[in-house]
């Protein structure tokens, strides 16, 4: 009779819902399910304890000496950056101020250019003014040379007009450069506000930067206190597995005796298995080689056979092949004869040659002719010798009687061309004899007009000749007329010349007292612009300085926004810094989830087997002085009382997959054996028992795959 098992174990106290919802001992929760359906029953040796310390304990060493390496590395990596980044902006800060230096002295260049120009001006101004009234005194003295100065004074004029407009147009590009610096101040003005919105940013920023900073350094210290909480749980679990090391013993010395057992029985079950195959195979085998040997020596007769007549056939047809090539080479001689009938045609005068090589051509066909007889003799002898053997010869005879009719008709065919040939001759000569008489014709007819060609050179170049004689007249004459003509127009432009000078002399006269008018308006007109130019000079000085101090103010601004854009960039690598620090953190999070998911599955299979160890030794303590309840176990071993005979041969069955190491099929026949097992009533006492020996089953497959 078997002994009922305790019931399962109750959940530990430690667990928590959040636990009971990820699944942690959640098979013990159900009491309605099957209890040992998802623990793994497996023996614990005191050597094996002691080494799995060990090796945790070296493994967790190893790995916070490993992180511990990988801060220091990162804060060393973090320092070398803000080094490097410092160097940069200051070298950037050096290069942009050299440039704005460069073009400050750039403008400064050219404002001294634009005085010089000025200066010039004013010099040119007082020469031109010292020359006008030289000129003035020269031609009062000098009235025979009036209409040159009145040249003179003209060409002045539009200089000095001239030199107005560039004037006006400096004035305008002034005007315009004042207004242009007036924006550009505005736009300095709002560059300083975003200065200012921009600091106040950074300093938000910074004031962040540092709040996270301070986060980041209260996770890694709660990180540490977990490690360390970690640490004393696993040493304490170490303490408590020492106490119970004799209870372990004692279960363990009890499962090793029935896996002996166990192994045992498969061996033997295994070996009686193997020995009914291997007969079974003898047997097939001794039947294959009789059969084999009889079917061997029927094909070495009929391959013997078989190669008799092969080698007879292959010498037959090696004299037929020879045969077939010889008659082949006459007619390819035939028919390059064939060929070199049409160039008879071409060439007349060597016909009579030709007709005696054709008559020794007729007699070698006449030769070949009686030997092609005498060939033909001798195939059919030999026919009625091949017609003796099988009847795969009969069709190669026919396709030689066939060779002798092509080459029946190709001797009709020949002297057929023959006599083509000689009529073709024949017509040949006739039309060479009409030929002559028409080449005759056509020497005459040609003579004629090649006479006829010379005759028209000549006049074609006598009338070339007269051709250019009567161009070079015609030239000559043309240019006479055009010189006669050239001399009148030249006398009628004299006479007009002369009525417009008097002309002219009369408007002079009149101009002059007009000029004289016109000087002194402009000679007032030049002090007024130089009044004006005075002004303007002083009016330059004034906007230079004020120029000036506008550069001044500038270079302030500029050094302003050099400094804030220094700190901007101090805190955009404070952003990165950031960054980084996040990816690190998240990284550092990842590892600390993997390795505390690594760390917990062991502790929590400790803790249930600890947890069923103590169950089991609080069943042990009061049953340890009747031993009689191993009976159990050595029972479930073997084949089970009141069952069926099918369930236990399955159970064998599975047994020996298990041990060959065929998982699929062991699989199988425990799905079997569990779909039997539900569908046994639940009074029969023997349904807990066969639940257990599956369990067991399932346990060793485990087992056996782990070794694979």
């Amino acid at each position: 009779m078997t002994r009922d098992l305790p019931e399962p174990p109750a959940p530990p106290a430690g667990l928590t819902k959040q636990d009971e919802k990820k699944g942690l001992f959640s098979g013990l929760f159900n009491r309605s399910k099957d209890v040992f359906k998802d623990l793994d029953i497996e023996p614990i040796v005191e050597e094996e304890i002691h080494k799995d310390d060990k090796k945790e304990l070296k493994k967790i060493k190893k790995e916070k000496y490993k992180d511990k390496k990988r801060i220091v590395k990162e804060h060393k990596k973090l320092k070398t950056k803000k080094i490097r980044i410092q160097k940069r902006q200051k070298i950037k800060s050096t290069r942009e101020h050299n440039k704005r230096e460069e073009f400050l002295n750039h403008k400064e260049e050219t404002l001294k250019r634009k005085e010089k120009h000025l200066q010039d001006i004013k010099k040119t101004l007082e020469r031109e003014e010292k020359e006008f009234l030289s000129t003035k005194i020269k031609s009062l003295k000098n009235k025979k040379n009036h209409n040159k100065l009145i040249r003179s004074l003209q060409d002045h004029e539009k200089v000095l007009n001239k030199r107005a407009e560039l004037i006006s147009k400096k004035e305008t590009h002034k005007k315009h450069r004042d207004k242009s610096l007036k924006e550009k101040g505005k736009q300095l003005k709002e560059w300083e506000n975003k200065l200012i919105q921009e600091k106040d940013q950074t300093a938000k920023t910074k004031a962040q930067l540092v709040k996270e900073e301070n986060a980041i350094v209260k996770k890694i210290e709660i990180l540490e206190k977990l490690m360390k909480e970690q640490h004393e749980v696993e040493y304490s679990i170490k303490q408590n597995a020492v106490k119970h090391k004799d209870i372990k013993r004692k279960y363990n010395r009890l499962l090793n005796e029935e896996k002996k057992l166990k192994t045992i029985r498969n061996d033997l079950a295994k070996k009686e298995i193997d020995l009914k195959l291997q007969e079974e195979g003898i047997i097939k085998a001794e039947a294959d080689l009789k059969n084999n040997k009889a079917w061997l020596d029927k094909e070495e007769t009929a391959v013997v056979a078989k190669v008799k007549k092969l080698e007879e056939y292959k010498q037959k047809n090696e004299m037929l092949k020879k045969k077939e090539i010889k008659l082949k080479e006459k007619e390819a001689h035939i028919t390059n004869l064939m060929k070199k009938a049409p160039i008879l045609e071409k060439k007349g005068i060597e016909i009579e040659k030709k007709e005696n090589h054709l008559k020794l051509m007729i007699e070698g066909l006449n030769l070949s002719k009686n030997q092609l007889k005498k060939e033909e003799t001798a195939v059919l002898g030999r026919v009625r010798i091949l017609e003796k053997d099988k009847k795969e010869l009969e069709e190669k005879e026919d396709e030689v009687v066939k060779l002798v009719n092509k080459f029946e008709k190709i001797k009709k065919e020949t002297d057929i061309k023959i006599k083509k040939l000689n009529q073709k001759e024949k017509d040949f000569k006739s039309k060479e004899s009409k030929l002559h008489y028409f080449e005759e014709k056509s020497k005459a007819i040609e003579e004629k007009l090649a006479m006829k060609k010379l005759e028209l050179e000549e006049k074609e170049n006598e009338m070339k000749l007269m051709s250019a004689d009567w161009k070079a007249t015609k030239i000559m004459l043309d240019r006479e007329e055009k010189s006669i003509l050239g001399k009148v127009e030249e006398l009628e432009e004299e006479k007009d010349e002369l009525l417009k000078k008097e002309a002219e002399i009369v408007k002079l006269v009149d101009k002059v007292e007009r000029n004289k008018q016109k000087n002194t308006d402009k000679e007032k007109s030049i002090d007024l612009k130089l009044a004006k130019l005075v002004t303007a000079e002083a009016q330059h000085q004034k906007k230079t300085q004020e120029l000036n101090n506008r550069e001044k103010q500038i270079i302030v601004k500029e050094n302003k926004i050099k400094t804030s854009l220094g700190e901007i960039k101090k805190v955009k690598g404070l952003i990165g810094k950031k960054r980084t620090l996040e990816e690190g953190i998240k990284r550092l999070k990842i590892r600390f989830n993997k390795e505390f998911r690594k760390i917990e599955k062991p502790l929590l299979r400790k803790a249930k087997r600890k947890h069923q160890e103590m169950k089991i030794s609080r069943s042990i303590k009061k049953t340890m002085e009747p031993l009689p309840n191993i009976k159990v176990r050595a029972n479930m071993a073997g084949p089970l009382p009141g069952l069926n005979p099918e369930i236990n041969t399955q159970i064998e069955i599975a047994k020996n997959h298990v041990s060959r190491g065929l998982f699929n099929e062991a699989k199988s026949t425990i799905m079997k054996l569990k779909s039997m097992q539900k569908a046994m009533d639940e009074k029969l006492p023997n349904k807990k028992a066969l639940y257990y020996d599956i369990l067991e089953l399932e346990n060793e497959m485990k087992l056996v795959e782990i070794r694979h």
